[in-house]
């Protein structure tokens, strides 16, 4: 549910922690004397650790409650590819199947936010590529 963006609470979650990362200044000394711009931050950070902890805790509350027998098969299958995919011991054309049909065990089923999605592609590549 946490990556799953047809999901009111995480796309607020990731609303929240857009506009924090937006309000973050380039560094602490910037925001010296703007007091208005400090308090500005502060609330956006913590609506971001808010909305982190409500989707958090929705997410364990639900866990897979919501996935039907045939759809909680296909996650447990799809999380069972991904880790081979990031299992140094694979080789590379192991780990990429087993991305490629993980990702094919997902479609439809969960949505990933392209940043998430990137940060994973990323990791799965530096396994394929050691």
């Amino acid at each position: 549910m946490m990556t799953d963006l047809r999901e009111p609470l995480t796309v607020e979650f990731h609303r929240a922690k857009r506009r924090a990362d937006l309000l973050r200044p380039a560094d602490a000394e910037s925001l010296v004397g703007d007091h208005e711009a400090q308090v500005e931050y502060r609330d956006a950070v913590h609506a971001y650790a808010i909305a982190f902890d409500v989707a958090e805790a929705e997410a364990k509350r639900r866990r897979r409650s919501g996935f039907t027998a045939v759809e909680q098969e296909r996650l447990v299958r799809a999380q069972s590819l991904l880790r081979l995919a990031m299992d140094a011991a694979a080789t590379p054309q192991e780990r990429q199947s087993a991305y490629a049909k993980a990702r094919k065990a997902l479609d439809g089923l969960i949505v990933l936010p392209a940043g998430a999605r990137a940060q994973l592609e990323h990791q799965i590549a530096g396994q394929i590529g050691a």
